[in-house]
């Protein structure tokens, strides 16, 4: 297994989402080399501390410009943020309170999640979004639908 390193297939044209992931995948990257490295309990614990919270800060990022933009799948995409956050919250406590190690499966869990996240659960919203963008605007200043049918 390596490090992921940002590249272009993670580009989703929006630049604020876009930093966040490439900040995203540079604390996986550091996680990763403190695993490799078997560092002590304390650094991995820091850096295992400001994925999560990085992660969460993100992750309202994202919701809020879904309601903006009133996908219709938001209730869906924040349920995988959920998901996500419990999973690394329950290893997180396992490995604090001594249960667990850091172990392969979970450093595993945390690059096919956020690579995979990216490249389709956030490409979907990122393409929607530019399929809203570039819509023409309404006459009477409603929000941009596309021909997109908006659940609310």
């Amino acid at each position: 297994m390596s490090a992921i390193a940002w590249n272009n297939s993670f580009a989703l044209g929006l630049p604020e989402i876009d930093e966040h992931h490439r900040h995203l995948l540079d604390l996986f990257a550091k996680t990763y080399q403190l695993f490799l490295e078997k560092r002590d309990k304390a650094e991995l614990e820091e850096v295992i501390d400001e994925l999560i919270n990085y992660a969460t800060y993100h992750f309202a990022v994202e919701e809020r410009l879904m309601a903006e933009y009133r996908y219709p799948q938001r209730s869906e995409h924040q349920r995988l943020h959920a998901s996500f956050i419990d999973r690394i919250t329950t290893q997180q406590i396992d490995f604090y309170s001594g249960r667990t190690t850091l172990a392969l499966e979970l450093v595993v869990m945390l690059r096919d999640w956020i690579v995979s996240h990216i490249l389709q659960a956030d490409r979907a919203f990122a393409d929607q979004i530019q399929v809203r963008e570039d819509a023409p605007a309404a006459e009477d200043g409603s929000p941009k639908t596309a021909g997109v049918v908006l659940t609310l």
